[in-house]
């Protein structure tokens, strides 16, 4: 478990950016402490805040807070050379609203809940943070946003974008906070596990890469977020085929005929047994019968 993040900086949207769509992330440092309600920083205009928030998610308070690492900064420094000057760490080159060191999309799980030692806010990991187009137009590479190769792509595939953080607990927040991990229900699904798994292509559409098993478990998982996540999930588990539908059952297994009484027994055979009620398609399989059920000798070896 990762024991405790620190906060380095935190950062707020300002309500008069969404009248200025050029500049493509409207972030300012916040000085001094910050109360934090349901939908994130109360000087901050973020996703939550926003009527197409409400349109497209059930539920935007689990957008409530972006977090983004110093770890992940490093990491983008050293995969996009061109880029290393934007991703310093010293901004919110991505839009996040908090940035802290001390954990990156390795260490961080889905459900974590962290409580902050200086005030009374308790928040929760909901999902990775899936890029929109806005990172590859801030960091350009010559590429169609969400191609392989760009920064949409790379931190969408390995959750090094971030990821989300909904309130539980009301509090405020400053730079050089701690937050400190109280509970981990799921271990085995990190940013970076869960973001291979459903977007390891594109950040265009989910392209599931992992089993049924996984599957069924997510759509199951009580704390991962609605919202491009769990809502996705549910469709394409929706359009998978059932094991029925994959597993071909050949006539000469099938048995029964609805009743209890007849339960496991064959009995649209031409080959009936002299010892019991089964009824077999063939000669071989009575003789395979016979032998594994009603041979003497078979026994002997017990």
């Amino acid at each position: 478990m990762t024991p405790e993040i620190r906060v380095c900086s935190v950062w707020s949207r300002d309500i008069t950016s969404e009248d200025d769509r050029e500049k493509v992330f409207h972030r300012k440092a916040v000085e001094g402490r910050c109360d934090v309600g349901k939908s994130g920083l109360t000087s901050d205009m973020s996703f939550p805040k926003l009527d197409r928030a409400k349109k497209v998610s059930k539920d935007p308070s689990e957008s409530a807070i972006l977090v983004q690492t110093k770890k992940h900064y490093q990491e983008l420094r050293e995969h996009f050379q061109s880029l290393k000057p934007g991703f310093s760490g010293e901004t919110a080159a991505l839009g996040e609203t908090l940035i802290v060191e001390g954990c990156d999309a390795t260490s961080v799980c889905v459900g974590d809940i962290f409580q902050s030692t200086q005030s009374s806010l308790s928040v929760q990991v909901t999902f990775p943070r899936l890029a929109c187009m806005r990172p590859d137009k801030l960091h350009p590479l010559g590429l169609q946003s969400g191609q392989p190769g760009t920064v949409r792509q790379w931190v969408s595939a390995n959750g090094r974008g971030g990821f989300f953080l909904k309130v539980l607990t009301n509090g405020d927040i400053s730079s050089g906070d701690s937050l400190q991990l109280t509970k981990r229900t799921q271990p085995a699904w990190s940013m970076e596990r869960l973001s291979s798994l459903c977007y390891p292509t594109t950040p265009l559409q989910m392209s599931w890469a992992g089993t049924h098993r996984e599957l069924e478990t997510l759509c199951s998982m009580d704390e991962l977020g609605v919202y491009e996540w769990k809502e996705r999930l549910q469709e394409i588990r929706a359009k998978s085929p059932s094991l029925a539908e994959t597993v071909e059952i050949r006539p000469e297994a099938m048995s029964g005929d609805g009743s209890i009484a007849n339960v496991g027994i064959k009995l649209d055979g031409t080959f009936q047994c002299p010892h019991c009620r089964q009824k077999f398609l063939n000669d071989l399989a009575l003789t395979l019968h016979y032998r594994f059920i009603h041979d003497p000798s078979r026994h002997q070896e017990d």
